[in-house]
């Protein structure tokens, strides 16, 4: 017998397990559909794009530390070859570790600068991810073209005991 949410709950099933997006067998179509959706919204499907970096973003620029800038270039050089940046993204990004609060408030993603000058391609390690780092690249990406938007310092995680998760929804990172 036709069962739509039982038919759309496979669906997802099947969506997230291509894409190796974590979920939770209990979940409902809803919730699945939801985790999929938000994959989907982060995801930096790989192809070469344009680079833009906002005047606020070029105005400081030449006051990062020298490892901040060139790791900075080094993604930037990436983005326009097409190379797949996806590893300097948060672990949430498959479904696990903690949410990105601007990406679901702004479309905006971070990415973690740690690449050195000289690495050809991403350094990733066994879990899939590069590196985490003390600055973040604050960026938001179209089809054609990449919208470098801030670095900042890695703010605080959000956790019960520590409020101080605003930082990662600050309004600054929208006006710009």
């Amino acid at each position: 017998m036709f069962n739509c949410e039982n038919d759309l709950r496979d669906i997802a099933i099947n969506l997230l397990n291509s894409a190796g997006v974590y979920y939770k067998e209990k979940d409902d179509a809803n919730r699945l559909l939801i985790r999929y959706y938000t994959f989907c919204e982060k995801y930096v499907f790989p192809k070469k794009r344009s680079v833009y970096l906002s005047k606020e973003l070029q105005s400081k620029i030449g006051s990062f530390p020298k490892h901040v800038y060139d790791a900075m270039i080094k993604i930037q050089q990436w983005v326009e070859t097409g190379e797949d940046i996806n590893c300097f993204q948060s672990k949430g990004l498959y479904g696990k570790g903690s949410r990105d609060y601007q990406n679901a408030l702004y479309g905006v993603i971070h990415l973690h600068l740690s690449p050195s000058k000289d690495d050809a391609k991403p350094v990733i390690q066994s879990d899939g991810f590069s590196k985490r780092s003390e600055y973040l690249l604050f960026a938001k990406f179209r089809n054609d073209a990449a919208y470098f938007i801030d670095v900042l310092h890695h703010p605080d995680i959000l956790t019960p005991n520590n409020q101080a998760g605003i930082e990662w929804t600050s309004s600054t990172i929208l006006l710009i």
